[in-house]
């Protein structure tokens, strides 16, 4: 098995480390954490090949960032759908709070500008097509939540931010698990809230999806410490 970390990210070389100590010695396949212009090259050809990878990142929720990370098997984000325990996401002790049916303004949380080329391979400039949509089926307010390398700034904002808005918007940012715990309705057109987000379009008219807890279950399922991936149990959750 082959890591290609993001080049002087420590971070990203001790997670791809940690993932290949617990796979087995003769498990083949790319592992990576983050891509930029250091490993674009080597992400293109292994997503694009059919070849076998293992995309890790931040943790899905806020309250495990820094202690656990998630990992896709064969995509950059493990999509939602399926079933769980949901032993491990009740350890976390996360309250799922009621729909929130009223708000006066759309929270936007656009992603790095390289995250949406490099690996998105969005064609264009997301945030003004999504304003421009918007706009079109939308009086309410928007809120933009700037990007900022610094996650930690990010978290500490959102759920003042969550407070009375009517829908968070993005890509696939993990902004929207925490609105979808909060019970603000999200619209996200990748990662996992695309399957229990409402379309761009139908902002108005969201989605209330009733097996958040399910959803929220099987994401838990799919973040692991880092000692977890030392010991292997995050390669045998992921290759059952």
């Amino acid at each position: 098995m082959t890591a290609y970390p993001v080049l002087g990210k420590a971070k990203s070389r001790d997670i791809c480390a940690a993932f290949i100590e617990g796979a087995p010695k003769d498990a083949k396949g790319s592992v990576f954490y983050g891509v930029d212009a250091s490993n674009i090259q080597h992400w293109q050809r292994v997503s694009r090949s059919g070849e076998p990878y293992w995309y890790c990142d931040n943790t899905f929720f806020d309250k495990t960032r820094g202690t656990h990370f998630r990992i896709g098997r064969n995509c950059v984000q493990h999509d939602g759908q399926g079933q769980s325990k949901g032993e491990r996401f009740k350890a976390l002790t996360l309250e799922i709070k009621p729909w929130r049916a009223t708000g006066e303004h759309i929270v936007i949380c656009p992603q790095s500008d390289s995250f949406m080329r490099e690996v998105a391979e969005y064609p264009g400039d997301w945030l003004s097509d999504v304003v421009r949509t918007m706009k079109l089926v939308s009086h309410r307010r928007f809120m933009v939540r700037n990007w900022d390398r610094n996650k930690l700034t990010l978290q500490a904002t959102l759920a003042r931010e969550l407070v009375d808005a009517w829908m968070l918007v993005t890509y696939s940012s993990a902004a929207a698990i925490q609105a979808l715990l909060a019970g603000v309705p999200v619209s996200a057109i990748g990662g996992a809230a695309r399957w229990v987000g409402t379309d761009p379009l139908g902002i108005e008219t969201p989605f209330y999806p009733e097996d958040r807890e399910r959803f929220f279950g099987v994401l838990a399922d799919n973040q692991f410490s880092i000692e977890e991936m030392k010991s292997g149990v995050a390669w045998r959750a992921l290759n059952p």
